[in-house]
């Protein structure tokens, strides 16, 4: 972390936080085999930049800007057999994870706030603040499955296969737009009243992609879909602290706020046609051999379905 006094009223400053997570064997228990957990080695960085200017002797400007960068994968073990199975008669999971899967998570922030003085103004002290907040927050995952398939055994004997239709890629997104008042108003020596309003607009979406797909599938591709969640919101506050006495050793204090419900880049991905899916079949092992081999399917059990915009459209934004 660094700042730096650029000129009398201006002040920079960077910073950069690393934080690296490393959990070997995710999923271990007494009925997962080793070489059927994941491989989990996460890193965090947040990397800002920020500028401090002092306007006047009411007025203080504070913007930043911050990258923060997830990177969540769940590998599969090195030593990972195909293909991944779990006995239903055991319940033990054996060979491999179902998926491998590579999260990217991302946020890109830019925030801006002034603040303001005023000894008298109105018969009032003031000290008021306004800013804005710009959020772009998107995620990319890509999924893999050894021989793209997921076996069902009952105490060892062949039940069911699930082709899955992976590699998949997708991707998703929020966007965030604040701005917000606030003023902190001193009446006399006992009376103080906080009011503020933010207004928020949020929109989720999914991005153009393509699936590059695999052996039971080919490659899909799906265009941008804008407004998967999309809300406006404006929510007030107002508090009061009241002295009862000289030197407020007592105070009467009330508040009544609203504050609205923060998405996550999870909420559009409801809807995303572009998910993980897989068929269902009865499975006969013809050759004796453990594993699924193409032509070993029987009766289609079930069909993997792809989302269908379950994002109501006439839901309100959570406060």
């Amino acid at each position: 972390k660094n700042q730096t006094q650029v000129a009398q009223n201006h002040r920079v400053g960077v910073e950069w936080h690393h934080m690296s997570y490393w959990k070997p064997n995710r999923g271990a228990s007494a009925t997962r085999e080793p070489e059927a957990t994941w491989i989990e080695d996460d890193t965090f960085d947040i990397i800002q930049a920020e500028w401090t200017a002092t306007l006047s002797e009411n007025a203080l400007l504070d913007t930043r800007f911050s990258h923060l960068k997830v990177w969540f994968p769940t590998f599969h073990q090195p030593d990972a057999r195909p293909q991944a199975t779990l006995d239903t008669g055991t319940g033990i999971y054996s060979n491999a994870r179902d998926l491998d899967v590579e999260r990217d998570r991302r946020r890109y922030t830019f925030k801006s706030d002034l603040s303001y003085y005023l000894s008298e103004w109105g018969g009032a002290g003031h000290d008021w603040k306004f800013g804005f907040e710009w959020n772009h927050s998107p995620i990319e995952n890509v999924s893999k499955a050894i021989d793209d398939v997921e076996l069902r055994k009952v105490n060892g004997v062949a039940d069911q296969v699930r082709l899955r239709n992976t590699t998949t890629i997708t991707k998703q997104a929020v966007n965030q737009l604040g701005f917000y008042v606030d003023d902190i108003i001193t009446v006399g020596t006992r009376a103080t009243i906080k009011v503020g309003l933010r207004l928020d607009k949020y929109e989720g979406y999914l991005p153009e992609q393509a699936s590059p797909g695999g052996l039971w599938v080919g490659e899909a591709a799906y265009p941008e879909r804008r407004n998967i969640v999309n809300f406006t919101s404006l929510a007030p506050r107002i508090a009061l602290v009241l002295g009862l006495e000289e030197g407020r050793g007592s105070a009467l204090k009330a508040s009544w706020g609203r504050y609205y419900h923060q998405f996550t880049t999870g909420w559009p991905d409801f809807a995303n046609q572009n998910g993980n899916l897989f068929d269902t079949y009865s499975w006969t092992d013809l050759n004796g051999n453990g594993i699924f081999d193409d032509g070993e399917q029987g009766t289609l059990l079930s069909r993997g379905i792809a989302a269908d915009n379950l994002v109501d459209p006439d839901m309100k934004h959570p406060y």
